[in-house]
């Protein structure tokens, strides 16, 4: 079948009340005063006297103010040699500033002509229009821009921009614009079809889409798609995704109509959560089973389940993991307070604690909370070094009273004073190799790095310079259960910073605590994340490494029998 082509089909201009429909939902609403300098006769002398001519974007008016001087030129600190006073409220304004308007009362920021070449761009938006094309519906987004002229008035200017044709199985992508230099894009107001279909148009606010007929849909491959239900599921919606997602997947229109729009949203938003070169594309989204029909079905979820998750707005976080941990006897009522501790953590503690009530521990931290509330707060991962510390100490496990102490952060503490850090040689011997394997993820970024712990008694040393509690891991780490890692400053290598426990099975981080147990600084956060990255790169290096290796052994043994 031959490709229509949609590039003299599609208008070029959009609907003429456009930008009064901006205008009415509170768009291109900020307002400028320019100003230049000026002289004025004195009615009475004659003398001309130098003051200030100013004008009002919003209202159109002008008025002469006192002149300010502002000490400074366009070369200097000052963004304007002089500014003006208002005659209103009496206060100096200088360019970049924001003042009142005397007329209209609109806030309105002040700029000296000077800081305008011929036309300064204020705003620009991009909305999108749903329109009827040969049969098709198109989604065309429009460049529409607000510019400020040296005389104080505001004009619009329209340009066509992306669109997007829904046929039956597939979208075809326009463009009208080329690309110059550092990926600036300039407006050519003429079509221009593109081979390949991806969305580069992405996120759009939901108030940007022009009101269309509602009957548009009727008789095009979106008919039943409800596009409209979808764009007003949220705030932030990926429209040209979302065609692209039902034309390959109708079923997803269940889910829709059943008020899971958020839930679709939210998997198609991750698709542009960071930049990616190329296309976002809808076969990363994870998390609905698109072989099924039934909405509860789909996100893996029971009838009752699904009524809940309708009720309560689950987000795909939450079926992810309801799904992951409802096999631990965890209802959907009890999700506020999984939340409460942090989904991860819980998880965590079911995968070490399989055969404990996570309920009853949850509740257990609650009343210890509400108990002592002059300490720290309880948290999971307090309890869940308690509960390893136990064994060293000899404590019996099957004693209510052991694993769920009076006062949780007391006995923890006390059960950290209580370990003994005799370090024995096979320990020693264990801690070298342990280091040996552990150092190449050795990393410095941004005045910090990260190292293994060399020994027991470092281990030990860490811990009570940061007062936690990480010296009872000393032989969880040298057996390779756990890998504990030291971050220190560049520039104070022996001071004590943070302390990470690193799961290197699924190369996460499980904890990671500073002075007193305290959480994470931004610092910190950067840090790790960039640490993780290079040890996953290192990981895959590692196994691509080894395929080659082995072809190449096999080449080399082939070779030598032939020899």
């Amino acid at each position: 079948m031959e490709q229509v082509n949609y590039a003299s089909l599609l208008p070029t201009e959009p609907p003429e009340d456009m930008i009064s429909w901006l205008i009415s939902n509170d768009y291109f609403k900020k307002a400028y005063i320019t100003y230049k300098s000026s002289w004025v006769s004195d009615p009475l002398t004659g003398e001309k006297e130098r003051m200030v001519h100013c004008t009002c974007s919003d209202c159109g008016n002008e008025w002469y103010a006192a002149r300010v001087d502002a000490g400074g030129c366009h070369g200097s600190y000052a963004p304007a040699p002089f500014g003006f006073i208002n005659p209103l409220y009496s206060d100096s304004v200088i360019s970049g500033g924001v003042t009142i308007c005397p007329y209209c009362d609109s806030e309105a920021e002040a700029i000296h002509i000077g800081n305008i070449r011929d036309t300064k761009l204020v705003d620009e938006l991009y909305p999108m229009t749903i329109e009827r094309v040969n049969d098709n519906i198109a989604l065309i987004a429009w460049r529409i821009v607000r510019v400020l002229h040296k005389n104080g008035r505001m004009a619009f200017e329209k340009y066509p921009y992306e669109a997007y044709v829904c046929e039956d199985r597939k979208l075809i992508r326009l463009t009208a614009y080329t690309q110059g230099f550092f990926r600036t894009r300039i407006c050519t107001s003429e079509w221009e079809q593109r081979k390949r279909y991806n969305d580069t148009f992405g996120m759009l606010s939901a108030g940007l889409v022009f009101p269309s007929n509602a009957d548009i849909l009727v008789g095009t491959s979106l008919e039943n798609s409800k596009l409209d239900m979808y764009l007003e599921c949220d705030d932030v919606v990926c429209p040209v995704s979302y065609c692209n997602l039902f034309l390959k997947h109708k079923n997803v229109e269940n889910l829709i109509m059943q008020g899971m729009g958020k839930l679709v949203n939210e998997k198609i938003l991750k698709l542009f959560s960071y930049y990616v070169t190329g296309a976002a594309s809808i076969k990363t989204i994870t998390g609905i089973n698109w072989r099924e029909r039934k909405p509860h079905r789909m996100i893996g979820l029971s009838k009752d389940e699904f009524k809940s998750a309708k009720k309560d707005k689950w987000t795909g976080e939450d079926i992810i993991f309801f799904n992951s941990v409802k096999s631990a006897g965890i209802c959907p009522e009890d999700l506020p307070k999984c939340r409460k501790y942090g989904y991860s953590a819980v998880e965590e503690f079911i995968e070490e604690f399989p055969s404990e009530n996570i309920m009853k521990v949850l509740r257990y931290l609650d009343r210890q909370r509400k108990k002592y509330r002059d300490q720290r707060r309880s948290e999971l991962s307090d309890l869940r070094d308690y509960w390893h510390m136990l064994p060293q100490l000899g404590e019996d496990l099957n004693d209510n009273e052991v694993i769920y102490p009076q006062n949780l952060i007391r006995a923890h503490d006390r059960a950290a004073e209580r370990i003994e850090y005799n370090e024995s040689e096979e320990l020693k011997v264990a801690f070298v190799k342990r280091f040996h394997e552990l150092s190449r993820f050795d990393y410095v970024y941004n005045g910090l790095f990260i190292r293994p712990a060399a020994s027991e008694a470092e281990l030990v040393a860490e811990g009570k310079k940061l007062h936690h509690c990480v010296g009872g891991y000393a032989k969880r780490h040298a057996s390779g259960d756990t890998a504990i890692f030291f971050i220190r400053h560049v520039s104070d290598p022996e001071i004590s910073y943070f302390t990470p426990e690193l799961d290197e099975k699924n190369l996460t981080v499980c904890q990671n605590r500073g002075s007193r147990n305290c959480n994470r600084t931004d610092e910190v956060i950067v840090f790790e994340e960039k640490w993780l990255e290079h040890i996953r790169n290192l990981k895959e290096d590692k196994r691509n490494g080894n395929r080659v290796n082995k072809r190449g052994n096999k080449t080399g043994r082939t070779e030598n029998a032939a020899a």
